[in-house]
């Protein structure tokens, strides 16, 4: 009958906790990158919906333009594209609190701005992180509408 020594159980013993500690690590670590992008992408797409809300009366829900909306020439409220936003959030992250989600119009530069902030808790201590997105204000008068073979189409 072969026999061992009571120190290789001791050896084998740090030796899987240091490998499930490793791969606990990566899991986390994972989670994080994960929800990072997810708020990064949302950011991203809620500043290019802000800005079609904005310049051309687009909808985010029904993602078609409100005609009634444009004729009338009023504004165009942001809460869908803020509910669209949220519901993305609740949907796709996984271990992170979103505790600031804004969306700011600057009329100086025609840019709409997305800053989302966050914390991710880790045994108690919080990593904090921000996103900021933004996008340019595109209005429907900056496309030519003029047809072909008119002067000043830009066309020849």
């Amino acid at each position: 009958m072969k026999t061992y020594k009571g120190s290789f159980t001791v050896e084998a013993t740090f030796i899987v906790s240091w490998f499930c500690l490793l791969i606990g690590s990566v899991i986390m670590l994972t989670f994080y990158i994960h929800d990072h992008v997810v708020l990064g992408a949302v950011a991203d797409e809620t500043a290019v919906c802000a800005a079609l809300s904005l310049g051309r009366y687009y909808l985010a829900d029904t993602q078609e333009t409100d005609i009634a909306a444009l004729l009338d020439g009023r504004e165009v409220p942001l809460t869908r594209v803020y509910e669209r936003a949220f519901q993305r959030m609740e949907r796709e992250l996984l271990c992170v609190t979103v505790e600031t989600f804004s969306i700011q119009e600057d009329a100086w530069t025609d840019k709409v701005s997305v800053y989302a902030a966050g914390t991710w808790r880790i045994a108690g201590v919080p990593i904090r992180f921000a996103v900021t997105s933004e996008a340019p204000v595109i209005s429907s008068e900056s496309f030519s509408r003029s047809l072909e073979g008119e002067e000043g189409s830009g066309g020849e």
